[in-house]
This record gives C-alpha cells, structure tokens and sequence, in this order.
C-alpha cells in the first residue's frame, strides 16, 4: 500500500484520502490512498508523536515524546503552525517516563497513559 521503508501510523483522514505514515527517515508524511507520492507533514518535528486528526482533517494532535509536563499541541496540516491545546501532567510525578494523550477528534476530552518505572531500595546492614 505504501512506498518500501514507510511504515502506517495511527490516523486516517476522515475522508479516507490519506493515511499518515513514517517514512524511513524517521519523518511523518501523508500518503495519499488514490496513488502517488507522501508528502512531508508541515511543522511536524523529529521527536513529535502523533495523537489524534481532527474531525475535519484539517490538524493533529501532536506532542513532544518524553518531555513533561506534556504540551500537546493542534498543528495546522495546510500551514505547520501549532498551537498549544493543552498542558498534561499527572499529580503524582513518581517514577513517571513518559505520557501518552487521547484527545478526542473534537478537542472537547481527552485521556492520557503514563509509564512509570516505579522500584523499591532495601538496604540490608549487618548481613555478613
């Protein structure tokens, strides 16, 4: 379906013209379904993780792998300008690595997952 070294994503337009792939450079593109060549998504750095497209197609939600707290941003598809959405940050912090957003396509909710490396230290005197 897609040009060797690209690999499909998790967004499809809503109108099913494109998908959103990753190219063997790392770099997201939109791979129209009808034929032809990805096109590079405007805005959208190395390091960014793509969570959701909106209704319309016209933006991703997208955010910063691994920073936190989690701005997650609306990036415009036609121009590559990105504008803050909203700040994610669970109240407990420990032993968080990473955050992982579900905004809903309409912006109005959204969930996130958290990965923790969570372990313990026991120190042991008089042992030997």
């Amino acid at each position: 379906m897609t040009p060797e070294g690209y690999t499909v994503d998790n967004v499809v337009a809503p109108d099913g013209k494109w998908i959103l792939v990753r190219g063997p450079d790392d770099k997201a593109y939109l791979y129209p379904l009808s034929g032809g060549e990805p096109t590079a998504v405007p805005g959208l750095d190395l390091g960014e993780g793509v969570d959701q497209r909106s209704f319309d197609g016209r933006f991703l939600y997208v955010h910063r792998v691994g920073e936190m707290p989690a701005g997650v941003f609306r990036l415009d598809l036609s121009t590559g300008r990105k504008e803050l959405w909203r700040t994610l940050m669970p109240v407990d912090e420990a032993g968080l690595r990473n955050l992982y957003p579900f905004p809903t396509p309409g912006g109005e909710a959204y969930a996130y997952l958290c990965a923790r490396w969570l372990s313990e230290l026991y120190l042991v005197e008089g042992a030997m």
